[in-house]
């Protein structure tokens, strides 16, 4: 796989774990309290993204940092949503977050895009 590849399934990924969010977050109650919990939680995911782990973030973390406390943050909501009962979903949503990473780390792909997203 090309640099390019895995850093576009990361994206990807990452949108994946947003609507996750969204879901456990649906499965809250009832449809008022399931709604605002589930823009909630998919807007605190999205907020938090965006000010430490996003490769333009706010704050910016070193690239493993970003990778790293990035996959914990995304397979969070895999586990919601094998919690919530979604147990087949959770489940393929965590592998493919954690092989992701794993092959974005085995290649350097997530320095070498640290560094060119810092630079911009």
């Amino acid at each position: 796989m090309t640099t390019p590849l895995q850093l576009a399934i990361r994206f990807i990924l990452e949108l994946a774990a947003v609507v996750a969010a969204g879901v456990v977050g649906a499965s809250v109650g009832s449809p008022p309290l399931g709604i605002v919990g589930g823009v909630g939680l998919a807007a605190m995911f999205i907020v938090v993204w965006g000010l430490f782990l996003a490769p333009r973030a706010r704050f910016p973390q070193p690239a493993m940092v970003r990778l790293v406390v990035g996959t914990l943050v995304m397979e969070a909501p895999a586990l919601g949503l094998a919690i919530v009962g979604q147990t087949t979903a959770g489940a393929i949503l965590a592998a493919a977050i954690l092989a992701n990473a794993v092959a974005l780390a085995a290649t350097g792909a997530a320095s070498r895009a640290g560094d060119e997203a810092l630079t911009r």
